[in-house]
């Protein structure tokens, strides 16, 4: 189990880089966002063979792309407040 600190800027965004560990229950931007809870308001991320961002937003119960998540690749979260979430996985690499 691992707690990773999502850090809302007073004044500022709530953005965060993040990878996230092998999660069997974590396989798309959508369950990413209820995994981390209602702090989250967006999950994004670069798709390198389109070469353009890729989000998915809370908004009326998700808009956007619901992209694959992928084990450790980075994904950027914006939160509305400070938040900890806390993943159980197995980290590698």
């Amino acid at each position: 189990m691992y707690d990773i600190e999502l850090i809302k800027k007073p004044g500022g965004t709530g953005k965060n880089w993040i990878s996230v560990p092998e999660n069997p229950e974590i396989t798309n931007a959508s369950s990413l966002m209820d995994t981390i809870g209602p702090n989250c308001d967006s999950i994004n991320r670069w798709n390198p063979v389109t070469q353009s961002a890729e989000g998915w937003i809370s908004l009326m119960g998700g808009m956007g792309t619901n992209f694959d998540v992928t084990p450790y690749e980075g994904y950027e979260i914006s939160v509305t407040t400070n938040t900890t979430f806390t993943v159980v996985g197995i980290m590698g690499y």
